[in-house]
């Protein structure tokens, strides 16, 4: 038995020899959380949880006639499982905070659930609600990192976590699919909007021992964006401030007309850390922001500074696709519990030149206040009032 099982024994399994599976008993968080009113909230919290749906609806013999799931399962559709049934309320296995992020995601899940209580919500209206929720987490939680989480498919975690059904399921991209353990185990909830699965697994499997703001802030830190074409190349492309770009191993120089000319070396082995372009594209705030918030949260985040363009076409970059990414190597260094030699990238990462350096900073705490302009935001998309 592991260090945290001994501590924690009431949060792991108990085995049924029956099935080979392990059936994990969560505590009851959020039905015996004392501390409700420290979210805002003038009511206790609602048992809500995967657990407590599938205690309810699945017993652990029931577990004989299921389908193998994989550790990290990606197999559709998972909602055929006995694990994942019509009545189940919540589409991960959530436990009390462990991270500032955490509470505002547990608000978030209070008050939609409050809205479910008080009205009959369409499809539309579903969306709308998960992508301004999600757009409050990141703004009221975390300003710094609105560029990062705009490239993740954190909206789609978001409406599979509120709203599980075949259609919110078939919506989340691969890489968010829920594995056994999201399931399964009671863990932090800003875990499901990491877009590793494997890492994901081995975060809820190490969640008591670290700091999950501090991982998820070095985890932006180190993003690596992937290259579509390593081979050599030579482009021309063009920039508005003919600023010089430098590397160490790839030959930069600025075009008599004032062009950036990028000369690829041979291996083409160079990339660039996802936050460094977010930094690139800060100039141009509100990435964001939308009346809805739906249609931007779907759709990829585009270059849209002229240096930001250049850069993409003399390095054929991918940044903006989630499914690519992987995770420089010091991040591993931090933590060397989680290695997984498939989430590393195998590029040389380069510093950029010219660009004012800024870190991402760590989430803050959460406030009434922050409470309540997303109960005001809710009851203005509903039309209707909610008692928190």
């Amino acid at each position: 038995m592991s260090e945290s099982q001994m501590q924690y024994p009431e949060r792991y399994a108990i085995m049924n020899s029956d099935c080979g599976e392990q059936w994990f008993q969560e505590i009851p968080d959020l039905d015996d959380y004392s501390d409700w009113n420290e979210f805002g909230y003038s009511h206790p919290f609602e048992q809500t949880t995967m657990a407590e749906s599938m205690r309810s609806i699945c017993p652990p013999e029931s577990l004989d006639n299921a389908k193998p799931l994989s550790r990290c399962s990606n197999l559709y559709p998972l909602v055929d499982q006995p694990l994942l049934r019509t009545n189940c309320t919540m589409g991960y296995n959530m436990r009390l905070p462990l991270a500032r992020l955490d509470k505002y995601l547990v608000a978030l899940r209070q008050i939609i659930r409050r809205c479910c209580e008080a009205t009959t919500i369409t499809n539309d209206i579903r969306r709308t609600l998960t992508a301004e929720g999600a757009l409050w987490v990141v703004k009221e939680a975390w300003p710094m990192a609105e560029e990062f989480w705009t490239m993740t498919g954190f909206f789609c975690a978001e409406l599979w976590r509120n709203f599980p059904c075949k259609a919110s399921y078939a919506n989340l991209p691969p890489a968010y699919r829920p594995t056994q353990l999201q399931l399964m185990v009671p863990h932090s909830p800003i875990i499901d909007w990491l877009p590793w699965p494997d890492l994901r697994d081995l975060v809820i499997q190490h969640q008591d021992e670290i700091d999950i703001d501090a991982l998820c802030r070095y985890a932006i830190l180190n993003m690596v964006a992937h290259r579509k074409k390593p081979a050599q190349q030579h482009l021309i492309s063009p920039s508005s401030q003919g600023r010089r770009w430098t590397g160490s191993d790839e030959a930069d120089h600025l075009h008599p007309r004032g062009e950036l000319t990028a000369t690829a070396n041979k291996q083409g082995h160079t990339s660039f850390r996802i936050w460094d372009l977010a930094l690139l594209e800060s100039s141009k705030p509100g990435h964001l922001t939308s009346s809805t918030g739906v249609s931007v949260l779907q759709a990829k985040p585009q270059p849209r500074s002229p240096r930001m363009k250049a850069l993409q076409r003399a390095y054929d970059l991918e940044y903006n696709d989630f499914s690519t990414m992987k995770i420089e190597h010091r991040f591993f260094e931090r933590y060397p519990f989680l290695y997984d030699r498939s989430l590393m990238s195998d590029f040389k990462v380069q510093a950029l030149s010219g660009v004012p350096y800024e870190d991402v900073g760590m989430p803050v705490d959460m406030t009434c206040e922050a409470v309540f302009r997303l109960k005001d935001k809710v009851q203005q998309i509903t039309a209707t009032w909610i008692e928190i």
